[in-house]
């Protein structure tokens, strides 16, 4: 638990998490998975806040204990 995988913009934005119990994206994009199942990651133009991106990560447990990330953009 606690794996991380880094997103980027290339723009100024803010980041949020739809589900904070499977992950959690702090203000550099960095996702920490939580728990199982799916969220939806958003990105939101700190400049423009009507236009907004989103990736679906899936995170799952593997044997070994650890995180598999899957993302959907």
């Amino acid at each position: 638990m606690g794996e991380t995988y880094a997103l980027s913009a290339g723009i100024p934005v803010v980041w949020s998490s739809d589900d904070e119990g499977v992950a959690v994206v702090d203000a550099d994009g960095v996702v920490t998975a939580v728990g199982e199942g799916a969220a939806t990651i958003t990105a939101t133009s700190a400049v423009n806040g009507s236009r907004t991106d989103t990736v679906i990560v899936n995170v799952t447990l593997t044997d070994r204990g650890s995180f598999r990330w899957r993302r959907s953009y």
